[in-house]
C-alpha cells in the first residue's frame, strides 16, 4: 500500500456531504492557509462559530477509521472533499502548526474561555494526529517511517472490522527496520492472541525493557487488540518475564 499511495498523482478523500457548517470551515481553512506566512497568522481572529465548524469537521466519522491513516499520510498530493468544497492537505495541516503555537503557555484558567477550549479540542483531535504524522513523513526526502509503537498508541482505538487491522493497517507507515525486528507480516490466519504474543516477545527480546517498560507495552498491545487482562496466558507470560523473555 505504501507504493500505491505514495506514487499516486492525487489522493482524493471524501469527508462526506456538507453539514454542520462544513462549507464555512472549508472556506475558512482554504482562505487562511495559503502556505505563506502561516506561522504569524492570528488564529484568534476566528469567530466562535467558525472555530466550532472546524472542530466538527475534525470530528467526522471518516477520521475514526484505521484504514484512512495510510492514505492521508502517504499521499504526496491529498485533497479533501466535503460537499462541494475542496481543501489541499497542506492547508489543513498548516492549521495544526498554527494551533500548536497559539496554545503554548495556555493555563488551565484559559480553557474556561469557550474559543480556547474549542481550539484545544481541535488540536487534540484524531485529525491533528494524522496530519502531524503526515507532515513528519513528508519532511524527509526519503521517508524513514514512523515508530511502530507510537503508531499503535496514536491509533489504538480506531474503528475497524477486525482488530488485527489496527496493526496491519499501519504497517506501511512504520519503520521497516522495526517491522523486520518484530517480524510482523499481514497474516489473518493468526489469532489476535498469537499476534499479540509474537510482537510482545520480539519487542522484549530486541529492546530488553525493564519490567515496567514491558508491562507498559503489554497494556498498549492489549488495548490495540481489545484483549482482556484476565486471560490466563497473559498473566502467566508477564510473570515469566525475567525468566525467559531475554533468552535468544
Amino acid at each position: 500500500m505504501r507504493s500505491i499511495y505514495s506514487q499516486a498523482i492525487q489522493v482524493a478523500v471524501w469527508l462526506g456531504s456538507a453539514a454542520d457548517n462544513s462549507d464555512l470551515a472549508m472556506e475558512r481553512l482554504d482562505n487562511d492557509f495559503s502556505g505563506l506566512g502561516r506561522k504569524t497568522y492570528d488564529i484568534h481572529l476566528w469567530e466562535k462559530e467558525e472555530t466550532k465548524a472546524i472542530l466538527q469537521l475534525c470530528q467526522r466519522q471518516y477520521w475514526r477509521r484505521i484504514w484512512i491513516v495510510q492514505e492521508v499520510v502517504l499521499g504526496k498530493n491529498v485533497v479533501f472533499y466535503c460537499g462541494e468544497r475542496s481543501l489541499q492537505a497542506t492547508k489543513f495541516a498548516a492549521l495544526f502548526e498554527v494551533l500548536g503555537d497559539s496554545l503554548q503557555g495556555i493555563g488551565v484558567a484559559a480553557l474556561f474561555d469557550g474559543s480556547t477550549f474549542l481550539r484545544k479540542s481541535i488540536y487534540q483531535s484524531d485529525t491533528a494526529y494524522i496530519l502531524q504524522q503526515r507532515a513528519y513523513w513528508h519532511s524527509n526526502l526519503e521517508p524513514i517511517g514512523l515508530d511502530v509503537f507510537d503508531l499503535f498508541h496514536a491509533h489504538r482505538y480506531k474503528e475497524c472490522m477486525d482488530v488485527r487491522d489496527r496493526v496491519y493497517g499501519l504497517l506501511s507507515l512504520a519503520k521497516q527496520t522495526q517491522i523486520k525486528v518484530l517480524d510482523i507480516t499481514a497474516d489473518y490466519t493468526k489469532s489476535t492472541s498469537e499476534i499479540w504474543k509474537q510482537i510482545f516477545e520480539a519487542y522484549c527480546r530486541s529492546y530488553k525493557p525493564d519490567k515496567s517498560g514491558a508491562e507498559e507495552h503489554a497494556k498498549l498491545l492489549r488495548n490495540v487488540f481489545e484483549i482482556s487482562t484476565t486471560e490466563d496466558w497473559i498473566t502467566t507470560f508477564l510473570r515469566a518475564l525475567p525468566m525467559h523473555i531475554y533468552e535468544t
